[in-house]
């Protein structure tokens, strides 16, 4: 609390965070601030000031790229992970943050093990129904470039998601909170743009042959 919330100026918290990640901090005493962060003792003013902190200011992209391996891969456990998502995206990010931050997941240093990881927390396991409403937002009508898009169905579609979640996000795109311009936005990008032939087959499979409501 003292060195975030009251008298550090901004390159000695520069520091601290650098210090903390890239050097001689061990495994286990990463997993420890990361817990002490976002499940002990901080505040919500606290966690909003340390998101900003990391992705924002004046933190290089080799520590970025490890912040991310260390929430996703490592030692979080899934409830801490449900906490992260849902700290990003519904609280107090603001949208220049959310851009950023999912060009730092899907574009960069993301392996593909970590992006199947992310894509599985949003839509199976503890996201609620206005989190994927806004996620779907955020990827297909704001800030995500044509190739982030392209990147992302891919994703759904080609690699490492189950029948059940191909399911659910069609019932997501389509049925629920989708509007139409964006629904008009994904049947363009499936089919016209950047779909490989076996994408589209295994689209048109789920529409018209597993009954999908």
């Amino acid at each position: 609390m003292e060195y975030f919330d009251r008298n550090a100026s901004e390159h000695f918290r520069s520091r601290i965070i650098t210090e903390y990640f890239d050097r001689n901090v061990l495994k286990h005493l990463r997993s420890r601030i990361i817990t002490e962060y976002f499940d002990r003792n901080a505040s919500e003013y606290l966690r909003s000031r340390i998101i900003t902190e990391y992705f924002n200011r004046n933190t290089s992209e080799h520590l970025r790229s490890r912040i991310i391996t260390e929430y996703f891969n490592r030692n979080v456990s899934k409830h801490l992970r449900s906490r992260i998502i849902t700290e990003y995206f519904d609280r107090n990010v603001s949208k220049h943050l959310r851009s950023r931050i999912i060009t730092e997941y899907f574009d960069r240093n993301a392996s593909e093990h970590l992006r199947s990881r992310i894509i599985t927390e949003y839509f199976d396991r503890n996201a609620s129904e206005h989190l994927r409403s806004r996620i779907i937002m955020e990827y297909f009508d704001r800030n995500v470039s044509k190739h982030l898009r392209s990147r992302i169905i891919m994703e759904y579609f080609d690699r490492n998601v189950s029948k059940h979640l191909r399911s659910r996000i069609i019932t997501e795109y389509f049925d629920r909170n989708a509007s139409e311009h964006l629904r008009s936005r994904i049947i363009s990008e499936y089919f016209n743009r950047n779909a490989s032939e076996h994408l589209r087959s295994c689209i048109i499979l789920e529409y018209f042959d597993r009954k999908i409501t």
